[in-house]
């Protein structure tokens, strides 16, 4: 095992939790004891996404010329923030509210810790090298930059239509995305 591969384990640890906290959640709503919004279940896709998408991508990291403990530290951060924002779509306790409540209540953590995500992708990205970067194209860092728009948009905003539309945006365009990094990606 090198380097990389040991490094890496308290990583997938931690975006292991972070799938078994969305799919526990899920699970969760088979109850039908609290209603669902479907707002709130297209974040919980997009944390899938995000989450599964986080850790095929980390593996470029591999080709680093030195794993720092400061690089370590940097990427065991990132899966933290995805670990956070994945664990506040389905909190311990939701007696008495619905997710929509409980997610209009507290975007301004999802909506910041997303915002946070973004910058600390643009870092592991330039961290991954120039040629990563130049592949990723001006598209990466136009809808980085929509995405920090839109998220303070969600943090400012508590109107439902407006949620609606930045998820959808959000979901669609990640997979969007994704489908055509991930063609492109060896």
């Amino acid at each position: 095992m090198g380097m990389f591969d040991y490094a890496m384990m308290l990583a997938a640890i931690i975006i292991g939790l972070a799938l078994t906290h969305l799919m526990q959640g899920i699970a969760g709503l088979i109850s039908g004891k609290v209603k669902v919004w479907w707002v709130h279940l297209l974040w919980v896709a997009f944390m899938l996404l995000t989450s599964v998408s986080w850790w095929w991508s980390e593996y470029l990291l591999r080709d680093l010329p030195a794993l720092t403990f400061s690089i370590y530290v940097f990427i065991l951060t990132y899966a933290f923030g995805i670990y956070l924002a994945s664990a506040l779509l389905f909190p311990p306790d939701l007696t008495g509210k619905t997710y929509e409540d409980y997610f209009i209540a507290n975007r301004n953590w999802f909506f910041g810790l997303q915002i946070g995500l973004d910058f600390i992708d643009l870092a592991d990205s330039v961290l991954k090298g120039r040629t990563h970067v130049e592949a990723l194209g001006t598209e990466y860092f136009v809808s980085t930059g929509a995405f920090i728009i839109l998220a303070i948009i969600g943090i400012v905003t508590p109107r439902r239509g407006i949620q609606a539309f930045i998820a959808l945006t959000y979901f669609i365009y990640q997979i969007t995305w994704l489908g055509r990094l991930f063609q492109r990606m060896q």
